[in-house]
């Protein structure tokens, strides 16, 4: 299917409220709700990570119910997937006072009996009211109870009929490997329900957004676009391990590169959001950078690779558990090798571990210095904006 190109407006944002522009993996370009492309340009990068969303005036007609059955491992098909999940999904479309007929759509996932529904927080953002349309064709509103621009998660609540719906399942992320099958259900483009497939072709990739890296994401080439937005990646068993969210790209199309939440994470902050409460965040307080194999030769170090903490946050977890840093070089500073035994080989590995932890856990950290292993207990706490 042809994709048409979508006006564009420039802008230094992102995807979350307002906005704010990002850095790193390329420029942000934001397919808003409100069909313009918020665009933000980082010098010497020609990609871009466009946010899915579509603007659309009129809901399509979804098909009828199918019978509801879990995939079994031997059924690891679109069509058994299909089947089994299709009644877990919503197509979402965002109303304003001043445009009764809509200004944008994506996808969502009902998580429990209770009505709730995990989707992307630029689906929802600029929202006055929020309707969602069910598996058999039938609409109603939904209220947002629950946001963090910071994840791009959003959660909302609708009186759905007992008899209309499936309660999504949740897979664990983190068992998901390259080459995985994996499947997308969505709305793209205003197409209610529909379906992709694809593999998963890396994990554990991070995503710049509101000056923190939001660490473990899924990337697929299966094939999701502007109205899959909050809509699930899901495995050959029917489980959701992910929320579609962002695709790379230097022409606003998809060019077979997709991030997804993950699940695990997804799960974590889904009770906060249910009950409307800010997302408090760990943090431990380290300013950091990768040191590789390659890095540790040339600089002639006896650690084979780690983190280099290159600056250690006044009165964070991190000084008060005594790491050190030092920008100049990483002879003078501490290395981190493992934490609680799990051997760490880049930054991004460190950031993962540090989210899937909750305020108030205590990790024990191994640093190299001066030669030798150092085991040093840290207790996290919550980012100062908390």
């Amino acid at each position: 299917m042809a994709m048409s190109s979508v006006p564009a407006q420039s802008d230094n944002s992102g995807f979350q409220d307002d906005y704010p522009g990002r850095k790193g993996l390329g420029s942000v370009i934001v397919l808003s709700i409100m069909v313009a492309l918020v665009a933000g340009i980082v010098a010497g990068s020609l990609t871009a990570w466009l946010i899915l969303r579509q603007a659309q005036t009129e809901p399509v007609v979804a098909a009828q119910t199918p019978q509801i059955t879990y995939v079994q491992e031997a059924e690891a098909s679109a069509a058994a997937v299909y089947q089994a999940v299709s009644p877990s999904v919503v197509t979402i479309w965002t109303l304003d006072e001043d445009r009764p007929r809509g200004i944008g759509s994506g996808t969502g996932i009902i998580v429990d009996g209770q009505g709730h529904i995990v989707t992307n927080n630029h689906v929802v953002s600029q929202a006055d009211r929020v309707r969602v349309q069910l598996f058999d064709g039938s609409t109603l509103f939904a209220e947002i109870v629950g946001r963090d621009p910071a994840t791009d998660l959003a959660v909302i609540r609708a009186n759905l009929p007992q008899d209309a719906f499936q309660v999504a399942r949740f897979g664990d992320s983190t068992a998901v490997k390259p080459g995985d099958p994996v499947f997308a259900i969505g709305a793209p483009y205003g197409f209610s329900h529909s379906i992709t497939a694809g593999i998963v072709s890396a994990v554990g990739r991070t995503y710049p957004e509101r000056g923190r890296l939001i660490a473990g994401l899924i990337q697929s080439d299966t094939e999701i676009n502007p109205g899959n937005s909050g809509g699930p990646l899901l495995n050959a068993n029917g489980e959701v391990i992910g929320i579609t969210t962002a695709i790379q790209t230097s022409n606003q199309r998809f060019q077979g590169v997709g991030l997804s939440i993950p699940s695990n994470l997804v799960q974590r902050l889904l009770p906060q959001l249910i009950e409307g409460e800010d997302i408090r965040r760990t943090f431990l307080g380290v300013q950091m950078d990768t040191i590789t194999p390659q890095e540790a030769r040339e600089r002639e170090l006896d650690v084979d690779q780690g983190i280099w903490v290159t600056r250690v946050a006044p009165g964070s977890p991190a000084q008060k558990a005594g790491i050190r840093g030092s920008s100049r070089s990483p002879r003078f500073a501490d290395i981190i090798t493992a934490i609680d035994g799990l051997e760490l080989k880049t930054a991004d590995d460190l950031i993962a571990y540090i989210q899937s932890k909750n305020v108030g856990d205590t990790i024990s950290i191994t640093v190299h210095r001066n030669g030798e292993a150092v085991k040093l207990d840290a207790t996290l706490g919550a980012w100062p904006n908390n």
